[in-house]
């Protein structure tokens, strides 16, 4: 048996749909209760374009509500810890798809991840991925 945090698997997944935060924070958890892995506490999200509140007024006093250039679409980051290791969501509105990682010092079974994916949320591929 591999002793915890020797190795970590990591494995992407890209699914064609959409979702609110509140969704991809539900399926976030389902995954991890899927693959038998553990919160270590709340899930955190990110909005994107990101930058500070001041910069944010004075460029919406400027240029209006658009994103600021070269800062990437609209969007979220949604990361979840695990005792294992991590689970994350990557969505920008205007692709109509999202990113799925997992990475955990734990096996996992990718191929479980992706029939979820599939009978949940859309059309799913998958990458296997590596092990450092």
């Amino acid at each position: 048996m591999t002793t915890l945090g020797q190795n970590l698997k990591v494995s992407g997944y890209r699914v064609q749909s959409t979702a609110s935060k509140r969704e991809f924070k539900r399926i976030l958890r389902e995954i991890v209760v899927l693959i038998g892995m553990t919160p270590a506490g709340r899930s955190k999200i990110w909005l994107f374009p990101w930058y500070s509140q001041f910069w944010r007024r004075v460029a919406a006093w400027i240029i209006g509500r658009r994103h600021l250039p070269g800062l990437g679409g609209e969007g979220w980051t949604i990361a979840q810890p695990l005792v294992e290791s991590f689970a994350l969501i990557d969505y920008w509105h205007k692709h109509g798809h999202w990113f799925l990682v997992i990475g955990s010092c734990r096996p996992y079974e990718a191929r479980q991840v992706v029939n979820f994916l599939r009978d949940n949320c859309g059309e799913t591929d998958y990458q296997e991925g590596f092990i450092l």
